[in-house]
């Protein structure tokens, strides 16, 4: 038997959320107002002995239009600071300008509902309100068992972009070679919003005790986002930075360098052996062919400084016999698969596709041999951004609805920490990003080698609009028909 407040001017509305709150809580305890004020006015009549009992609410359900935006902040702390115990508020309205996120997200709220109201939405989302901390399940609406990916979003706070990569800043130091999708505006070329970089450093910030500054090189991409990057870049030079960052000045001292181009003596790499000698002073190419069907040992070990690998040779076959200071760098013969790009980041300092852009190649290659002596010195245009952009985590489902989705995350993440969901998609023009906030966490075991041990999350979606529900219904549905394809 719980204590619930509503208030609300629409007679509709009330009803809809007392019937709501009955379905849930058959004993509700309900106080319902027209306005804000005269629920105040009311408990401001409220004898001092009767406090303790009259604010005592498990739920408040409150129409936004009772006041403005920017007066929802101070109203909402001094009603968690005059109730007695911990309790959920859901805010409810119909979509219009103030309803934004900017407005709503900020707010120390459980969830944001819609009007009109679909009746099995806001029942479901009251219950799941006063659930907080544990875990859900749905009164009457069903959920999807899944063992689908999705993409976890994050927003990264932007320093500086190049057509080489970027720089963030953090709160908590990034793994050096970890490699992550990032997405946003400027990375926006077709049907592609995307883009893959590989931290190269994450060292702590010298004037911001606790932040950390992250180089990011972009690792795979081809010429048509390169050439959406330089525009971005041209477009704001107006906010040019120092690229020293990058490291493109010449080497203290010249010593040569050897480099092993592994592949075929054909045109291309003869071609392209002769380039990169009359674009440097100390390189030696070497055109080096490799027979696959040979382990590593059976072959004696060269000493070249870099090599690139042009062939689908793969990485294993011919690692060991290079010096385990020799970089090594792949010019895929072929565009290689996304899920397959994080054990490449593993094996290879960079990954290029072809065509071959090269202005970056070159770029590229004086970032990863810092000894390599430039008869024409680079230019690099670097400038300050402040663009969104968001990491995707590839994130592994177990349980969907128009609600939650319950997933395993590799750390642990607070309750009502934030984060946006988006169903993966090769038309990433029209990814929607669902708002969805952390309801509840547990440790989750393992389940064998291609399931670590990590926490299960129960996110809940916040202020699903039509547009937002229609996307998850989308992805349901697809969900369903695949999975009842592999039955």
């Amino acid at each position: 038997m719980g204590r619930y407040l509503v208030v609300d001017i629409e007679d509709k509305s009330v009803e809809q959320i007392i019937e709501a709150l009955r379905a849930v809580d058959a004993q509700a305890q309900i106080e319902k107002f027209s306005t804000l004020e005269e629920f105040e006015a009311h408990a401001n009549a409220i004898t001092p002995e009767n406090i303790a009992s009259f604010w005592n609410f498990d739920l408040m359900v409150l129409d936004y239009g009772q006041h403005t935006p920017q007066a929802w902040p101070e109203k909402i702390a001094k009603f968690k600071s005059q109730n007695l115990k911990e309790f959920s508020i859901v805010l409810t309205s119909y979509e219009n300008n103030f309803t934004l996120a900017k407005f709503i997200r900020p707010l120390d709220i459980y969830n944001f509902v819609f009007k009109p109201f679909d009746s099995l939405i806001l029942k479901e989302s009251l219950n799941l309100a006063l659930k907080i901390k544990k875990k859900a399940a749905p009164l009457e609406m069903k959920s999807q068992s899944a063992t689908a990916f999705i993409a976890l979003l994050k927003e990264v706070e932007l320093q500086t972009v190049s057509e080489l990569g970027f720089v963030t800043l953090s709160d908590s130091q990034i793994d050096a070679g970890s490699i992550s999708k990032y997405f946003s505006a400027m990375f926006l070329n077709g049907k592609k919003q995307s883009v893959w970089a590989q931290c190269l450093v994450s060292i702590p910030h010298p004037q911001k005790a606790g932040y950390f500054i992250n180089k990011f090189q972009f690792f795979g991409v081809d010429q048509p986002l390169l050439t959406t990057v330089r525009k971005y870049i041209a477009a704001h030079k107006k906010d040019t930075a120092s690229s020293a960052l990058w490291n493109l000045n010449p080497p203290k001292t010249t010593i040569p360098l050897k480099l092993a181009i592994i592949g075929l003596d054909n045109d291309e790499n003869k071609s392209l052996a002769q380039e990169i000698q009359s674009r440097y002073n100390n390189v030696t190419p070497e055109i080096v062919k490799l027979d696959p069907s040979k382990k590593s040992a059976d072959q004696a070990m060269f000493d070249h400084h870099f090599c690139l690998n042009t062939t689908d040779i793969k990485h294993e076959n011919f690692k060991e016999m290079f010096k385990p200071e020799c970089i090594h760098l792949w010019y895929a013969p072929n565009i290689p698969k996304e899920d397959d790009l994080k054990v490449h980041a593993t094996e290879y300092r960079d990954l290029f596709v072809r065509p071959l852009d090269r202005s970056y190649f070159y770029k590229k290659l004086k970032i990863h041999l810092n000894a390599l002596s430039e008869k024409e010195p680079s230019h690099l245009s670097n400038i300050t951004s402040h663009e969104v952009m968001k990491v995707a985590n590839k994130v592994k489902i177990s349980e969907i609805s128009e609600l939650y989705v319950n997933l395993v995350y590799s750390r642990e993440l607070h309750f009502k920490e934030f984060r946006e969901f988006v169903f993966l998609s090769d038309d990433e023009s029209q990814t929607v990003e669902l708002p969805a906030f952390c309801h509840y966490t547990e440790k989750s075991a393992s389940t064998g080698k291609d399931d670590p041990p990590g926490f299960l999350h129960q996110f809940v979606f916040y202020g699903m609009t039509d547009h937002f529900l229609k996307q998850i219904r989308l992805w349901l549905l697809h969900n369903y028909i695949i999975s009842n394809q592999k039955d």
